[in-house]
């Protein structure tokens, strides 16, 4: 850096003058010298922070995705696997809600878990088909993820009673992924909802697509085990 020192009337520098300029600026060298120092050092922690924050949520998540994996083999409790997706989808993806759907035969999804919505529209969203308003209708329809990610800006939502319903749980970011089976049908979906305006990140994304892979698992392992059961009823 630079240091000036101006005088309001013409002069030259005496010699008191430069002995003073010469003690400032080496003081100053100093003083921004160890800011600087500090400056690094404060970044090189946090940065330090951070790598190790997301070690241990990578740690954390790797640990959640193969308790599930290990869950939905043999579970006799449909309903718990379901609720502990549901709670990997929000931990995950960060978000306050999510919920998990099965297609059924006639093609409509049907609600299997839930959280972070209202009674009314949980209700509302017991049955969903490829036609309705909502995230999960239209990811069904084009069988691909489908983001908005904010309810109360997006133009296909306005005046719908899917909108209403966001509104009614608060809701302003939406994904629905669907889930894909063995044979690579569509058998159900797997959706996320947070109460702010967001962008799920590539690595969110990522991870939730290793969940959906062993949600379809679970729900498709389940399925055939029932037809089995009722062959051999039979």
């Amino acid at each position: 850096g630079s240091l000036a020192i101006s005088s309001r009337a013409p002069r030259e520098p005496a010699a008191r003058d430069r002995e003073l300029a010469s003690l400032l600026t080496g003081t100053a060298s100093i003083v921004i010298a160890r800011h600087a120092e500090s400056v690094a050092r404060r970044q090189a922690e946090e940065a330090l922070r951070e790598r190790d924050q997301r070690l241990a949520r990578d740690l954390a998540d790797a640990k959640e995705l193969q308790a599930i994996a290990g869950m939905a083999v043999g579970a006799k409790d449909a309903g718990a696997v379901h609720r502990r997706i549901v709670e990997a989808a929000a931990g995950l993806m960060q978000s306050e809600g999510a919920s998990l759907q099965l297609l059924d035969e006639a093609g409509m999804l049907r609600l299997l878990a839930w959280k972070g919505f209202h009674a009314e529209s949980a209700a509302q969203w017991q049955c969903v088909s490829l036609h309705h308003d909502t995230t999960c209708g239209a990811a069904l329809q084009r069988r691909d993820r489908v983001i908005v990610s904010d309810v109360e800006a997006s133009p296909g939502l306005q005046g719908t009673e899917a909108l209403r319903l966001y509104r009614l749980s608060g809701l302003r970011t939406v994904q629905s992924t669907p889930l894909v089976g063995r044979d690579g049908a569509v058998i159900g979906m797997l959706s996320t909802h947070w109460k702010a305006p967001h962008e799920p990140t590539e690595r969110d994304l990522a991870l939730l697509d290793l969940l959906a892979r062993q949600a379809a698992d679970a729900l498709e392992s389940r399925h055939n085990a029932a037809v089995i059961g009722e062959s051999e009823a039979s």
